[in-house]
């Protein structure tokens, strides 16, 4: 839309390319990158997957595009106004929307005429346009008579399966309408004048100001960006009750009735007849407001939150794809602030909003192709049309030209030749081949190859939040990245503190999802990843057997246990007081714990507590404190997992039992049987070493644990001309001593799988450190 181009999204991978349009705001027909769109709206795929047809808003012309060579025509339309005729002889006003419908043996395309206030028919093979309802001027009025129904700027429409009916959003009247195309007669669906957001019946429920519509291919459902109200809205077309499209399974992917694809959304194909029949019994068997309207997910905000049902937010919702199988919902939205749009993925059984594709400028209608092999999207502030195939995320142009998203300059180098900004957290995986950092400025995720020290981005780019691939992900001040090996599958987890979420990486495909976190910061466990609040989470670990990370909920002074199966998030220790006072669960006080490293047999987390200059220990199980030594005959490696923790020691597995039986906290009660004890430090900022409260620390930041859980290694601040230093504690005696100095502001670090080394995020420098073990070099 913004950008006027078409743009084509990957199914999967969200990966988007430009398609069609030269960037620029014009008119112009031609191959590939010489081809101009002026706004493009709508964007409809007949069902071979030959041709694209455009609502080139600004320019009133539909255009078609040729998807194998790229060659961009005008299909009907030329200078703005209201004639029908024959192709470039007839006149639109601001088209926005287009959709393909077959009936019986004859192709139309109907038009969404906005600013005409009507709805428009073009016979594909003659390229005929008539107007098929509207008075042409704007107000409200169902009739029978075509020129006697009133529209109010019609933006979106889809046609039912059967091919007989065409479903309106009646953007500025607020009301979806049904409109007969064998008769003409208009009618209203649902919606009333009132420009608010209500569910209900008929004409009972409120809209503001409906966007699009989606019609699912069973014809039973109908799902509306509700561009006023930021939500995705569902109506039943027949039964008056809210249920699962998911219903529609049984139906048939083709129909010698109708072929039907979607504008500004899918090639929906068509089901039986008798489906179809009885899917439309609203329209065709009464007038009684029967259907229901439900919000499908939305939160009634300005909201790019990704989650569940009312958890998820919209940015202003624009254009609906919507699968064969009535599946998955894909939906173009705005964005806020230098966020400009994306693509988003609904699970409609589920009401699960993931994100899908960004990069886009304004991104307006989108339509699913036939085979599902790809996505077109009207990237119209851009002016072009994009196209992401489907599977792979392969971005290709089909017309126009222009990058998608923008190059910031950024350039992975060996060694000294790489840069970093305020890098906080390191990892490494257990074979030693590889490094990962928390790159916490540059929101991004670094990969180092330790034995080249090549330094490459694994995954992130601007600073934001999106679940994508590799580096179309976006982070939001990552602090923290752990390692762990789940059975055959290698996983990084980060903990994403400005966006206040816990995000996962899976390793070999880089595909990053959120695993907890409402996006906004705040304080709520929930079973529901999308209804946890978090606030500022600095750090993070998961236990040796893989299934829970601990977290440093930092500004809440808590530590967390997250379920990685199933994302529900709880609280282990601390409260809302930000001081220090050792206890049990939420009877303990924590001061910003900055970091959190579990021990190899999973029995204990050790603290960074940054406010207080502690180190705190957290007994999972037994409530009561003990030696961490207890662990010394945990075997260091276990075909159930691998674990290399971040900014802190690589942390072998313990074995499945001892794993098991460690976790009782988490999986056997929410009683606080969790201790916290003060491990080592005097409770004020300090350099001094020595033994249990007479040492003291300066601000601690990393921890790393070694696999015999014996020794601790502990990033510090320094004070005065000392800018920072790794100790060394022994846990048996808990005696403190130097190790390495010589670092600016040290954060996380991490201990090598054979322990021969520490890497430290020698963060005021931007630059990764190798210290030697034994000898601190």
């Amino acid at each position: 839309y913004g950008n006027h181009r078409i743009s084509n999204v990957t199914i999967p991978g969200g990966v988007s390319g430009v398609l069609a349009g030269s960037g620029s705001a014009t008119f112009g027909d031609g191959v590939g990158t010489n081809a101009k769109f002026y706004y493009p709206r709508g964007v409809t795929i007949d069902p071979t997957g030959t041709y694209a047809y455009v609502a080139d808003s600004s320019n009133h012309r539909i255009r078609r595009i040729t998807i194998a060579t790229g060659l961009v025509t005008t299909f009907a339309g030329s200078t703005s106004g209201l004639l029908d005729a024959t192709g470039t002889n007839a006149r639109f006003y601001n088209p926005y929307d287009v959709v393909y419908s077959k009936n019986s043996a004859t192709e139309y395309l109907y038009v969404a005429d906005r600013s005409s206030h009507k709805i428009r028919r073009i016979e594909v093979s003659t390229q005929i346009v008539i107007i098929l309802a509207g008075s042409g001027s704007s107000g409200y009025a169902d009739s029978s008579n075509p020129f006697g129904a009133y529209l109010y700027y019609p933006s979106g429409l889809d046609v039912t399966p059967d091919g007989k009916y065409a479903i309106i959003s009646d953007e500025y009247n607020n009301r979806v309408r049904g409109l007969n195309l064998a008769t003409s007669k208009l009618s209203t669906l649902v919606g009333n004048a009132m420009e608010q957001h209500l569910d209900g019946k008929g004409t009972n429920a409120y809209l503001d100001e409906i966007n699009h519509v989606r019609v699912s291919p069973n014809g039973n459902f109908v799902y509306c960006a509700e561009y006023g109200s930021h939500y995705i809205r569902k109506i039943d077309l027949c039964t008056g009750a809210s249920s699962s499209s998911s219903s529609s399974s049984s139906v048939s992917s083709s129909s010698s009735s109708s072929s039907h694809s979607s504008s500004s959304s899918s090639s929906v194909s068509s089901s039986s007849s008798s489906s179809s029949s009885s899917s439309m019994c609203l329209l065709e068997q009464s007038a009684e407001p029967r259907n229901s309207v439900k919000s499908l997910v939305g939160k009634g905000s300005a909201s790019n939150d990704l989650g569940v049902g009312t958890n998820a937010g919209f940015y202003y919702p624009r254009g609906i794809a919507v699968t064969r199988d009535s599946g998955t919902l894909y939906v173009s939205q705005y964005g806020s602030g230098s966020s400009y749009g994306y693509i988003r993925k609904i699970d409609i059984a589920t009401q699960t909003v993931s994100a899908f594709a960004d990069g886009f400028y304004r991104p307006w209608g989108i339509a699913l192709a036939p085979d599902e092999s790809y996505l077109l999207v009207c990237d119209s502030y851009r002016h072009l049309i994009a196209k992401v195939t489907i599977p792979g995320g392969v971005s290709s142009v089909l017309a126009g030209g222009g990058a998608i998203g923008s190059t910031f300059g950024w350039v992975d180098l060996p060694g000294s030749k790489a840069g970093f900004y305020y890098p906080r957290g390191v990892t490494i995986d257990p074979t030693g081949t590889y490094a990962y950092v928390a790159d916490s400025s540059n929101h991004r995720i670094r990969r180092i190859t330790i034995a080249t020290g090549l330094v490459t981005t694994f995954a992130g780019s601007t600073s934001g939040l999106l679940d994508a691939t590799g580096t179309n992900a976006r982070f939001y001040n990552p602090y923290d990245v752990v390692y762990s090996k789940n059975s055959a599958t290698e996983y990084l987890y980060v903990a994403d503190r400005s966006s206040h979420k816990i995000r996962r990486i899976e390793v070999s495909t880089q595909i990053v999802i959120i695993l907890a976190g409402s996006g906004s910061s705040g304080y709520a466990d929930s079973s529901n990843p999308f209804g946890a609040y978090l606030y500022y989470p600095s750090g993070l670990d998961v236990t040796p057997d893989g299934k829970y990370a601990i977290i440093s909920d930092e500004y809440n002074n808590r530590v967390r246990g997250l379920n990685l199966a199933t994302s529900k998030l709880s609280t282990l220790v601390g409260n809302a007081m930000e001081q220090h006072l050792d206890g049990k669960g939420t009877n303990a006080y924590l001061d910003e714990i900055n970091h959190v490293r579990v021990s190899p047999n999973g029995n204990f987390v050790y603290c960074a507590e940054y406010g207080s200059h502690y180190i705190r220990k957290i007994d999972l199980c037994t409530g009561a404190s003990s030696s961490s030594s207890s662990s010394s005959s945990v075997s260091s490696s276990s075909s159930s997992s691998s674990h290399s923790s971040s900014s802190s020691s690589s942390v072998s597995s313990s074995s499945s039992s001892s794993s098991s039986s460690s976790m009782c906290l988490l999986e056997q009660s929410a009683e606080p049987r969790n201790s916290v004890k003060s491990l080592v430090g005097k409770g004020s900022a300090s350099n001094d070493l020595g033994v249990g409260t007479n040492a003291g620390f300066y601000y601690p930041r990393g921890i790393a644990v070694t696999r015999d859980s014996g020794t601790l290694y502990v990033s510090q601040y320094g004070s005065g001309s000392s800018y920072g230093y790794i100790r060394k504690i022994d846990i048996a005696t808990q005696t403190v001593s130097a190790f390495a100095d010589g670092f600016y502001r040290p954060w996380g670090i991490a201990l090598a799988p054979d322990e021969s080394y520490l890497l430290v995020c020698d963060s005021y420098r931007h630059l990764i450190a190798k210290v030697t073990i034994p000898g601190g070099v």
